[in-house]
C-alpha cells in the first residue's frame, strides 16, 4: 500500500508543535458513531481526534493513571506522556475504501482530522 506524506506533530523536541491542548474524551462511543472508517479507531493504538480548540484521546491501549489519563504505560511497565510521541494526520476517510487494511498500513499513533 502507498504510503502518504502526512503532517506529523512531534513532540515538543522536534520542529513542530503541539498547537492545541490534548484531552480526554468523556464519551468515546459518541467519536466511535461519528467516525466514518471504524478501523482508525480499531487498529491504532493511540488515537486523538483533532477538534477545533483541541486535540481528543479517544483510544488509548495501555493501562493508565487515573488521575493522569495522559500519562501512559506501555506492555512493559515503560511511563511515557501522549504529547511525547509522534503522530501523523490522518483523514477520517483516507482508508474507507482500501479492503484489506492491515497493522502495518496504519501508523500506530494518529490524528483523525475531519471526522
Amino acid at each position: 500500500m502507498e504510503k502518504k506524506d502526512y503532517f506529523v506533530i512531534r513532540n515538543s523536541d522536534g520542529e513542530d508543535k503541539w498547537d492545541k491542548p490534548i484531552i480526554v474524551a468523556e464519551d468515546i462511543d459518541e467519536y466511535y458513531k461519528r467516525l466514518p472508517d471504524k478501523r482508525l479507531f480499531d487498529i491504532p493504538r493511540v488515537v486523538l481526534v483533532e477538534e477545533e480548540d483541541a486535540y481528543v484521546l479517544i483510544k488509548n491501549n495501555w493501562k493508565y493513571d487515573d488521575l493522569d489519563m495522559k500519562k501512559c504505560r506501555n506492555v512493559k511497565g515503560r511511563l511515557f506522556v501522549v504529547e511525547d510521541i509522534e503522530y501523523l494526520k490522518v483523514g477520517a476517510r483516507d482508508y474507507a475504501n482500501i479492503r484489506m487494511v492491515t497493522e502495518e498500513d496504519l501508523p500506530s499513533n494518529i490524528v483523525i482530522r475531519d471526522i
